[in-house]
C-alpha cells in the first residue's frame, strides 16, 4: 500500500515580488510501503514596504493667507522643502527664494518654466545665470528643469544645456525632468536617457492618474517627486469641497508613504486670483478653517510614520 501524504503551505512574502508556485516531492522507503511527501508551495504577494526617505514640501508663494514659510508652518506643520516657480530669466528672484529657504532652515525647490519665442542664444545667456544663482550660495538645491516645456524642447537641447550649467555651478543640485501627469504617455519620446529624477506634476482632484504615472517611471527605475494641487473651492458653481480635497491629498500622502519609488511630495497651495474676469478655483488649505486642520493632520501623520519607521531601525 503507498500512502501520500500533501502538506500545502501559503505564505505572503512583504519583502519582495510576486514568487512562482514551487513543487518539492520526496519519496522514502519504509518496511512494507513506500510514503511519498508532497510539499506544495506558494509563494504570492506584491511589495508592501514602508518609504521614510521621502520629503514633504508645500509651495506658499501663491497663498494670500499666507505671509510667510513660519506663518503657514503655524497653520499648517512642519515641513522640509519649499518650492517656487520661476521663469529661466527670473536669477535674481530664484536666488532670493534661496535665501529665504535658507534663513528659515528648509531646502528650496526651483520649478523653472520656459518662455515662449526667445532665441536660442537669449536662452542661453538667461541658463548661465539661473545656474550661477543655483550655485552660489554652496546648499543642497532641488531644480525642476524647464517645467512642461518638451514642446517646443523635442530634441532635449535646451534641458541638457540648462542642466549642465546647473552641474558645473553648483554640483550639490539636484535636478528633475518636469512631466504633467496627464502627459506621462509623452514619456518615452522626450525624457533624456539619463534621467534619474522626475517630477510629475499638475493640478487635479483625483490621485488615480498620478499614481498611475508614477507605475510607468517605476518600471525604468526612476524615482518620482509627486507636485500637485487638488481644488477646495470653484467660484464658477459654489462648491466647498474640503472632505474631497483631503481624500485626494492624503491618497497621494499614503502612497509616498508606501512606495520608495517617491522622492518628495509638494502639495501646490495657491489661490492668488489672476483676474476679476476669470472663474476662480482655490487649491489653498489655508482658506479655511477646517480645511486646514483636515491638511495638518494628513502632515502630522506623514511625519509619525516616518518617524516611526526610523525608531524601529535603532
Amino acid at each position: 500500500m503507498k500512502r501520500i501524504v500533501f502538506i500545502i503551505v501559503s505564505a505572503v512574502i512583504l519583502t519582495g515580488c510576486t514568487v512562482g508556485g514551487q513543487i518539492t516531492v520526496k519519496t522514502e522507503q519504509t518496511d512494507d510501503k513506500d510514503t511519498v511527501n508532497v510539499l506544495v508551495v506558494r509563494n504570492a504577494g506584491r511589495i508592501i514596504e514602508d518609504n521614510r526617505d521621502y520629503f514633504i514640501g508645500a509651495d506658499i508663494t501663491e497663498d494670500t493667507n499666507t505671509g510667510s514659510i513660519s506663518e503657514f508652518e503655524e497653520k499648517c506643520g512642519a515641513h522640509d522643502v519649499y518650492a517656487e516657480e520661476v521663469y529661466i530669466d527670473e536669477a535674481d528672484r530664484a536666488e532670493t527664494f534661496i535665501l529665504e529657504c535658507m534663513a528659515a532652515g528648509k531646502t528650496p525647490y526651483l520649478t523653472v518654466k520656459n518662455r515662449e519665442n526667445i532665441s536660442e542664444s537669449e536662452f542661453r545667456e538667461y541658463a548661465d545665470s539661473f545656474a550661477e544663482a543655483m550655485g552660489r550660495y554652496g546648499v543642497k538645491v532641488m531644480v525642476e528643469i524647464l517645467e512642461n516645456s518638451y514642446y517646443y524642447d523635442e530634441n532635449g537641447e535646451m534641458f541638457e544645456y540648462l542642466s549642465e550649467k546647473i552641474t558645473e555651478a553648483a554640483p550639490q543640485a539636484e535636478k528633475l525632468w518636469s512631466v504633467r501627469y496627464d502627459d506621462v504617455v509623452l514619456a518615452d519620446k522626450y525624457m533624456p536617457e539619463d534621467t534619474e529624477l522626475v517630477c510629475i506634476n499638475g493640478y487635479m482632484s483625483d490621485s488615480a492618474a498620478m499614481l498611475d504615472g508614477l507605475k510607468s517611471f517605476r518600471e525604468k527605475g526612476i524615482k518620482a517627486v509627486l507636485r500637485f494641487g487638488v481644488p477646495y473651492y470653484r467660484s464658477s458653481d459654489c462648491t466647498y469641497r474640503a472632505d474631497e480635497a483631503a481624500k485626494t491629498i492624503a491618497e497621494v500622502y499614503d502612497a509616498a508613504g508606501k512606495s520608495s519609488d517617491v522622492y518628495g511630495v509638494i502639495y501646490m497651495d495657491k489661490n492668488k486670483r489672476l483676474s476679476d474676469k476669470t472663474l476662480y478655483t482655490d487649491y489653498s488649505v489655508t482658506t479655511d478653517k477646517a480645511m486646514t486642520e483636515k491638511y495638518r493632520q494628513i502632515i502630522e501623520n506623514s511625519l509619525s510614520r516616518r518617524e516611526e519607521a526610523d525608531s524601529d531601525d535603532k
